[in-house]
């Protein structure tokens, strides 16, 4: 874990929480039955139970607030849909119950935790938007008076000018 001035940071949190969770899900697939059905889901959990902390590394690691954002939800995406195959494995009781409540619930946490942070991703996102797309910020400004030059300097280039 990673840790600054003793305060462990909550995206390492988030971090360790789908690492551990994608480790269950692998053993839960060992777990299930080797016929047909036992395959079939098993495939879907360990797709999808081991990609929702992948996309989250990926989402940590973005060069931008929108790439961010997108594998921010790819993650939430992903550990959505681990929870759908947990509650199939529980409804036709593939394995013990006492196997599978564990999981859903850690599942379901995430789920939230994730869901909330893609929100607040979306809202920063907007803000940023709005903000630099301001008539009033500096980049706008700015923009605008390059504009203002670029054309200036075309027109007087058409009549001759300096």
């Amino acid at each position: 874990m990673t840790t600054c001035e003793g305060f462990t940071m909550k995206g390492e949190d988030i971090s360790n929480r789908l690492q551990d969770l994608a480790v269950r899900m692998v053993k839960l697939v060992l777990a299930l039955p080797k016929n047909q059905v036992g395959k079939h889901v098993g495939g879907q959990l360990l797709r999808c139970g081991t990609s929702a902390g992948a996309n989250y590394e990926e989402a940590r690691g973005g060069q931008r607030l929108a790439d961010f954002v997108h594998k921010l939800a790819v993650s939430w995406k992903e550990i959505r849909e681990a929870c759908f195959w947990l509650k199939i494995v529980q409804r036709t009781q593939l394995v013990k119950p006492s196997r599978i409540d564990g999981l859903l619930s850690e599942a379901g946490e995430l789920s939230a935790i994730l869901g909330k942070s893609l929100t607040t991703a979306k809202n920063r996102a907007k803000k940023q938007f709005l903000i630099f797309h301001s008539p009033f910020s500096v980049p706008h400004f700015w923009q605008v008076a390059r504009t203002m030059r670029n054309g200036e300097r075309k027109t007087n280039n058409a009549r001759g000018g300096g």
